[in-house]
């Protein structure tokens, strides 16, 4: 909570690390073969929340580029019953240096658009 009794604008921020973190996990993504970085991220905050609370968060592929991601996070408030933020990032792919930009493999593309399939969003590329 903040000074203004409500939750801080960083906590939502590292629930969507969170979230992605548990995405790519799912994903396989996490090997040793590559790292990612946060290439821009944005929320839009729609109610406040307070204590208490619950909040749960879903995340899923909303674009996937040739070495980007691009995420979108929706947190609902259990005690709201309503969505009270939205928000997007833009994760980008790169070498397991760190220093080039890494396409996805057709293999990590499939995993991900079945991951996505699973649970009724057809996702476009």
């Amino acid at each position: 909570m903040d000074a203004f009794n409500h939750l801080n604008n960083v906590i939502y921020y590292r629930y969507a690390e969170s979230a992605r973190i548990g995405y790519l996990q799912a994903l396989g993504m996490f090997d040793g073969s590559m790292v990612t970085v946060l290439a821009q991220s944005s929320c839009q905050y729609l109610r406040p929340v307070t204590y208490p609370d619950t909040l749960l968060l879903g995340v899923r592929c909303q674009g996937l580029g040739n070495t980007s991601i691009v995420m979108e996070y929706s947190y609902y408030s259990t005690a709201q019953a309503a969505i009270v933020a939205t928000a997007e990032a833009v994760v980008v792919r790169l070498d397991s240096e760190g220093k080039c930009k890494l396409a996805w493999t057709e293999e990590e593309r499939a995993r991900l658009l079945a991951l996505e399939a699973k649970v009724g969003h057809i996702l476009k590329l």
